[in-house]
């Protein structure tokens, strides 16, 4: 009983399969009538070159060929189809992902900022720092004064020629 279920089986799927492809066939066939003359050219002279046999079973072979590209094709639309897209609003690590970035750019811009403001009081305080007249009061601050005694200059001289 299993052979026999098993062959009706195999009938019925060679009679799907048969059918399947008789009707690409009838559609290849309609899109032959569309196509260029070059094509068209290009095929007879192939078939004028073979023998009545040879014709026909060429003519087959390309027609399943062209069937199983054109379901090939359709395969791949349908899966292509059925794909879900990725949608970043509703997904929720692309959602921490983004409000990292958004945190980062936040941060980069408010240092960015305070720099900003900070920089001209750092300038003004390099120039007074750091002008001519500073420099030289910075200078007379460490020569010695009038009311110290000799030795003490001379001692303090040595001390810091000898270092």
């Amino acid at each position: 009983m299993t052979s026999n279920s098993q062959s009706e089986e195999d009938l019925h799927q060679h009679e799907a399969f048969t059918s399947f492809y008789d009707d690409m066939i009838k559609k290849i066939n309609l899109n032959k009538k569309i196509s260029s003359e070059y094509s068209l050219k290009v095929s007879r002279n192939e078939f004028h070159s073979c023998s009545n046999n040879e014709k026909h079973v060429n003519a087959c072979c390309k027609t399943m060929l062209d069937c199983v590209r054109l379901n090939n094709i359709l395969v791949q639309a349908h899966k292509q189809s059925t794909v879900k897209l990725h949608n970043p609003k509703k997904c929720q690590k692309c959602d921490k992902h983004e409000g990292k970035i958004i945190e980062k750019h936040f941060l980069r811009k408010k240092v960015n900022l305070l720099e900003e403001r900070i920089m001209p009081i750092k300038i003004d305080k390099h120039l007074l720092k750091h002008n001519s007249i500073t420099l030289i009061g910075d200078i007379a601050l460490d020569l010695p004064k009038p009311c110290q005694a000799k030795e003490d200059i001379w001692q303090r001289f040595m001390c810091t020629t000898s270092k």
